[in-house]
């Protein structure tokens, strides 16, 4: 068993923690590998809601070049765990805007599952009327374009 997971199953819990696993075994494994995956749901479904929402969601505001297999793996772990944090919608969306990977539809998914999509898609209109930079923009509306292809028995 990987040193990262080891320690991961003797209790790590906070939320730094969190993003630092999976950023490295995103580089280790990729973002696909199932048994990776289901050992990442198993470990992350027992702990502190809270901290698995801010580990899995750092992910979403790192902005190093290569980040697609990181927020990959991110995503679909926010999407199969759905850990019930408290945040509010429309800050962590603005946040996550300018390094948000415009091919991860998992992480607009969750905000869909979390608070309908009803809802999120009136947030990111929102945010399109007062958003002026051209990258958050793009984010914005493709997380949109996601949004409206979430699917709701999923």
């Amino acid at each position: 068993m990987p040193l990262t997971l080891a320690l991961a199953m003797k209790g790590f819990s906070n939320s730094e923690e969190i993003c630092n696993l999976i950023v490295e075994s995103a580089e280790r494994y990729g973002p696909n590998n199932p048994q990776r995956l289901k050992q990442l749901s198993f470990v992350l479904a027992k702990r502190n809601p809270e901290e698995v929402f801010k580990g899995l969601y750092s992910v979403f505001l790192l902005s190093e070049p290569n980040n697609y297999d990181c927020q990959q793996l991110a995503g679909v772990l926010l999407f199969k765990i759905s850990p019930s944090a408290e945040f509010e919608l429309e800050e962590v969306l603005r946040m996550s805007l300018n390094t948000y990977n415009q091919s991860v539809e998992e992480w607009p998914w969750y905000l869909a599952r979390r608070f309908g999509q009803e809802r999120v898609l009136n947030v990111l209109e929102r945010v399109l009327q007062t958003e002026k930079g051209a990258t958050a923009r793009r984010s914005a509306e493709t997380m949109a374009r996601w949004v409206q292809r979430y699917p709701s028995n999923g």
